[in-house]
């Protein structure tokens, strides 16, 4: 099994088996310490998201901008390749097509 898709199975079950105890599954007791433990996760859970968002959006966001960079010139590469193979067969073919017009000539 994937990796990813393990972490996610896991992850996916313990919100669902947290949604339950929030909803009093197992008791009021457990429900309200539930509730608080959520929020406080939540609010440092969201922090965290934030700081690392802003680290890291930038640092993708280079690397994305290089890789199209990178790509473009390639493209541009290869249709300046492309350019001069026709501009070339086109030459061959009219020095081809002259000589054709000189030996009928002959």
């Amino acid at each position: 099994m994937n990796w990813k898709v393990s972490l996610i199975t896991i992850a996916s079950v313990i919100l669902y088996a947290y949604a339950l105890v929030c909803f009093g599954l197992a008791g009021p007791n457990i429900q309200s310490i539930a509730l608080v433990a959520g929020g406080y996760i939540l609010k440092y859970g969201l922090l965290s998201f934030g700081f690392f968002m802003a680290a890291f959006l930038p640092y993708r966001i280079n690397k994305a901008l290089e890789q199209r960079k990178q790509k473009k010139y390639e493209i541009e590469s290869e249709q300046k390749i492309i350019a001069a193979a026709q501009k070339a067969k086109a030459t061959n073919d009219k020095i081809y097509n002259e000589y054709i017009k000189n030996e009928d000539a002959i």
